[in-house]
């Protein structure tokens, strides 16, 4: 038996990890997460071992020498990571994972795993997406002018070089939430 992996990507500010923990909540899509590693300082409410592990700078570069990341990536400032042989193993018994990553993460996972389907969420305009970061009240002006204009970066890359294998403009959570949903029960095994 084997499981699939989904992946959700898209600018910061785009809605990945809302959406993600709508989508590990409907218990009919079967769907697991695999709790990444990040060198990043924890936010307001997230748990060691359930939103991430945090380590260090040092622990992580460590990790990576050693080959223990499927994919991992250095963004913001920050590391990111997943575990590959977590990921092997819920595979193997036949979970079905959802990952949320960059650009780079998508890539890496595609490259081990082809058949991984990969779902780029869009936001309805570039100023809809800067309200939402501002929204969030932690960034700076200068951080919050590399994140818009990495974004425009990132969607004018998949314009060039695709790697989704679907498109979901996040206008409404509802209705995205319903097209993912949609999405994978039609491809689910």
């Amino acid at each position: 038996m084997s499981g699939m992996i989904w992946i959700l990507f898209g600018p910061s500010g785009v809605g990945k990890t809302t959406l993600a923990r709508m989508l590990l909540n409907d218990k009919s899509l079967n769907l697991v997460t695999v709790c990444s590693y990040t060198t990043r300082a924890p936010r307001a409410g997230e748990q060691e071992g359930i939103d991430y592990y945090f380590i260090s700078s040092h622990e992580f570069e460590q990790k990576i020498k050693e080959g223990f990341f499927l994919e991992w990536s250095h963004a913001y400032g920050d590391y990111y990571g997943s575990s590959k042989e977590m990921i092997r193993k819920l595979l193997a018994t036949g979970d079905n994972i959802l990952l949320v990553l960059d650009r780079i993460g998508v890539q890496e996972v595609k490259k081990e795993f082809p058949e991984a389907q990969a779902i780029q969420l869009v936001p309805p305009s570039l100023s809809v997406l800067e309200q939402r970061l501002q929204k969030r009240g932690s960034l700076s002006h200068e951080d919050l002018t590399f994140r818009l204009q990495k974004a425009v970066q990132e969607l004018n890359e998949e314009k060039h070089h695709k790697l989704a294998d679907h498109y979901v403009e996040n206008i409404d959570l509802k209705q995205s939430f319903s097209d993912l949903v949609a999405i994978m029960k039609k491809l689910k095994k």
